[in-house]
């Protein structure tokens, strides 16, 4: 998730503000990230509705969270994984509900089928077999990205590699994930890509 914050807003001593319960304060910071927000909810959920709603909750969750402001390192990374938290959550319930009108015709065809949700106990399984496949040093940068929310740059400094390789890593991860899948579950690479956000480790 991008900022586009300008240069001359103190962004320390907006949080600090925040913190203290200033409205106005809360205010600036919506309108400074409500884009990248909803840009990023949008990618997940493919529904400006969804969009739009999700980012709303993502923002209630960062005010209800105010007090814990002025000890966030990187707000931009902080929010990255409130939102991410909160996309996830939407996409479990939507999978849970019968697909109402609007509802993209692929999520309809691919995630809403008969039985589905009486294979997703199997597809976890599969999912954690595919984890415990990989090598253990992909294993290791996976679980730290999806488990424990790190960015690329967390990971490359906590385990000394540079973020471009660490990026490989996960690129060549992912993808060998959505191969197991497609061969051991018998899903569509899209769907396979659903399902790792959903029951893989955060």
């Amino acid at each position: 998730m991008t900022s586009h914050s300008p240069h001359n807003i103190d962004e320390k001593a907006l949080l600090l503000r925040v913190s203290d319960s200033d409205e106005r304060a809360f205010g600036q910071l919506v309108t400074l990230y409500w884009n990248d927000v909803y840009e990023h909810a949008l990618t997940y959920l493919k529904s400006p509705m969804l969009a739009e709603e999700t980012a709303l909750d993502v923002f209630e969750k960062v005010w209800f969270k105010r007090e814990k402001l002025p000890e966030v390192d990187s707000f931009k990374d902080w929010l990255f994984i409130v939102g991410r938290n909160q996309f996830i959550s939407r996409l479990r319930k939507k999978l849970a509900e019968p697909p109402k009108p609007g509802t993209p015709e692929w999520w309809v065809e691919e995630v809403h089928v008969p039985g589905a949700s009486l294979e997703l106990k199997e597809l976890s399984r599969i999912i954690e077999a595919g984890i415990n496949s990989l090598k253990p040093h992909q294993k290791e940068i996976f679980l730290l990205s999806r488990e424990q929310g790190l960015t690329h740059e967390q990971i490359a400094e906590r385990l000394g590699l540079s973020k471009h390789t660490v990026k490989g890593h996960l690129v060549n991860t992912l993808n060998h994930l959505r191969q197991y899948l497609k061969k051991n579950a018998g899903i569509s690479l899209r769907i396979t890509t659903l399902v790792l956000l959903l029951y893989g480790p955060k």
